[in-house]
């Protein structure tokens, strides 16, 4: 079985601060009570996950998804994204 989840509108800018990394241990927290570790998770990521095209900001959210996949290690899971317009550096993604 697979287990989905949508995270949007990230806008990222700079490292994680104490409010948003508690927000992400949070949810795994409920993901294991809720989750077997049996099921597959894939997080969707929908668009903006950077703020106004900062591409450096891109190192900051490969923290978020580390962290995630460090909270969740027992877990399967994978990561798609749906790139929004904050996401474009210099016209591209």
């Amino acid at each position: 079985m697979m287990r989905f989840f949508i995270l949007s509108d990230l806008h990222i800018s700079g490292p994680m601060d104490d409010k948003f990394r508690n927000r992400i241990k949070r949810l795994c927290a409920k993901i294991r009570t809720d989750i077997q570790p049996t099921e597959e998770l894939l997080f969707i990521l929908l668009g903006d996950l950077i703020n106004r095209g900062d591409g450096q900001a891109f190192s900051h959210v490969d923290g978020v998804l580390s962290l995630l996949q460090k909270e969740l290690q027992d877990y399967a899971i994978k990561f798609e994204t749906v790139p929004g317009n904050h996401d474009l550096v210099n016209d591209s993604i």
